[in-house]
């Protein structure tokens, strides 16, 4: 029996996911761009792909390689029932002041990594599960594999584990990374008198996951969060999120748009940022500078990425640093009608 075509509709949803993460061209001829081309050489989920690959470039793999394997795979987080909350409580000290779910994976990790013979009181400790770290452990080396066919780490590195890692300590760059590997997946955090009101654009209101580490934060440090996936049963949640700044997701969200006002926007308008001309000339210009590079690694795989990319990582670094003191004011489309539904008591 012949092999039926895939609906119509899930052939569109794809072709949209890869024109929104920038892998197809968005003027509609579907033609790979310098992403796209490098994501085809990569047999892994396309979100997975590009934070690899972003990770190569902006020199943080080592961290996006554990990162990505708990996205592919799953995480390690063991719940017993009767140790719920002392398990949600190790969590959250994975996580620290991060408000990221990948960063207490990324901690929780590390530290099993370097228990060594104590890696299974350090499991039965801060409840995770050996089983799943060493199949995380197995995939980094598999990504890593393919990151050395595809030309992204040299074949005679002699320590591919840690190839591109100058900045594998800065989690800040590392969450930035994570925001390319997970958009479209974008939510919204407003402070709220209890818990932050969180909102995505195809679900409108919804919520962490109560095992979460953002799960009752009243408020966040910066609106914008993405994450892995949604769950829905009595509501909306949303499973391993990140708390990611304005810059971040500037640099690496979506298609930008430029507004009459100077503002700058994204996914059509739910995302807009008030700014001037200096910062969408610094903003656009990093991007033709991250597209370059993947350019002529196209053109040229014996590029060296840590060389050919080293102002633009220092560019970024220092923009994402900085962004305290001079970050474009972000405010999302429906932010004036959430208002209103808060002072008439409906919010």
């Amino acid at each position: 029996k012949a092999l039926e075509p895939p609906p119509q509709l899930s052939v569109k949803n794809a072709i949209d996911l890869l024109v929104t993460i920038g892998a197809l061209t968005p003027d509609g001829s579907e033609e790979l761009t310098s992403l796209g081309r490098h994501l085809s050489t990569l047999p892994v989920d396309p979100k997975v792909g590009k934070m690899l690959i972003y990770g190569c470039v902006m020199q943080c793999l080592p961290p996006v390689l554990t990162i990505a394997a708990g996205m592919a795979y799953k995480d390690p987080w063991v719940l017993p029932i009767d140790k719920k909350q002392a398990a949600d409580d190790a969590r959250r000290r994975f996580a620290g002041e991060s408000y990221s779910d990948h960063i207490a994976l990324l901690q929780a990790y590390n530290g099993w990594a370097q228990a060594g013979p104590g890696r299974k009181d350090y499991c039965w400790r801060n409840y995770l599960s050996a089983n799943t770290l060493d199949m995380m452990a197995d995939m980094r080396k598999q990504f890593v594999e393919l990151l050395q066919s595809a030309g992204f780490i040299e074949s005679n590195c002699a320590r591919p584990l840690e190839a591109h890692g100058q900045h594998a300590n800065n989690h800040t760059l590392v969450k930035a990374v994570m925001a390319a590997g997970m958009f479209p997946n974008v939510a919204t955090a407003r402070p709220g008198k209890r818990e932050a009101k969180w909102h995505t654009i195809e679900d409108g209101k919804v919520k962490p996951h109560p095992s979460s580490v953002n799960s009752f934060v009243g408020s966040f440090p910066a609106r914008w969060i993405v994450y892995n996936q949604k769950v829905k049963s009595s509501d909306i949640f949303i499973r391993d999120s990140t708390c990611i700044s304005d810059f971040a997701l500037l640099l690496f969200g979506g298609q930008l748009s430029i507004n009459q006002d100077g503002s700058i926007s994204m996914l059509k308008g739910y995302a807009t940022f008030a700014s001037n001309a200096e910062v969408q000339r610094l903003v656009v210009g990093l991007r033709q500078q991250l597209d370059a590079i993947l350019q002529s690694k196209i053109e040229d795989p014996s590029t060296d990425l840590d060389r050919s990319g080293a102002a633009l990582v220092t560019a970024v670094v220092k923009l994402l640093t900085s962004e305290d003191h001079d970050a474009p004011h972000s405010r999302r489309r429906d932010d004036y009608e959430d208002e209103d539904e808060d002072e008439d008591g409906r919010g």
